[in-house]
């Protein structure tokens, strides 16, 4: 494993105004980001700040679940909190679908579904990745089509300082990933310290998200605090794999 402070790499590409990368790493063929952003004052005003929503997976009519995936950037200078995906699936025919959830208490949905980004607290020029994922069975039709946008609520307190260090993964005898690292706290405090990993299918679109918290929810975290974590049963998609993981903490300090 050999760490490499550069910030560009063929599978990993720069955009505008991202967080500091904190190292790449490429080992047996695979290729990860550490990112890391620092802290910052949230604005005294709260308002809240503009997102945009790229890179949405298609939809998959053919198998049991349907699942869209998308990409959450904050193109401001202020901090969003609880970024959101907001979305309407539609069939062939650009009609709107209903589905019905617990989310919907169990009646069918006649407004936008909507699904929480894995990052709680997105920092100026950041990225989330979210994920959305139904049951065909629950849905008034065949899906072929969604129509996405992003939201978020305002911050309060200040933005936790949290990166992840000494990401690894490796591939077990059963052709998984497994991915490890530390969560390490820089400054203030964390409630509910985790580990975001976004892992990439070969078309650039996001193929799976997962969020390990390596302690229980509950848990407050203070600088210098460092927690281990472990995600295994990653798939295999390439020779070459993107994988990008940040350090995160519970919107609700």
């Amino acid at each position: 494993m050999i760490a490499r402070n550069t910030s560009t790499q063929n599978h990993l590409q720069r955009q505008p105004r991202t967080p500091r990368i904190s190292a790449v790493l490429i080992a047996s063929g695979l290729a990860y980001a550490c990112l890391h952003a620092p802290a910052h004052a949230q604005p005294a005003d709260g308002s809240k700040p503009p997102l945009e929503i790229t890179n949405v997976s298609s939809v998959n009519a053919d198998v049991q679940f349907v699942r869209v995936t998308a990409e959450i950037h904050n193109r401001s200078d202020r901090w969003a909190c609880a970024p959101r995906m907001l979305l309407r699936l539609r069939d062939a025919q650009d009609q709107d679908l209903t589905v019905t959830s617990i989310a919907s208490g169990g009646r069918p949905n006649e407004r936008e579904e909507m699904a929480v980004a894995s990052r709680r607290w997105l920092p100026p020029g950041g990225m989330s990745p979210v994920e959305y994922v139904r049951d065909h069975k629950n849905i008034s039709g065949k899906a072929a089509k969604v129509a996405a946008r992003a939201g978020a609520r305002d911050c309060s307190g200040s933005p936790p300082d949290v990166k992840v260090e000494g990401f690894a993964t490796e591939t077990t005898s059963k052709g998984w990933i497994k991915a490890s690292g530390s969560i390490v706290v820089g400054g203030g405090t964390c409630r509910a310290p985790a580990a975001v990993i976004a892992v990439y299918a070969p078309d650039g679109t996001i193929h799976r998200v997962y969020t390990v918290n390596p302690v229980a929810t509950s848990t407050v975290a203070s600088a210098g605090q460092r927690f281990d974590f472990t995600r295994t049963s990653i798939p295999v998609l390439s020779d070459a794999p993107t994988i990008k993981v940040w350090g995160d903490c519970s919107a609700y300090q």
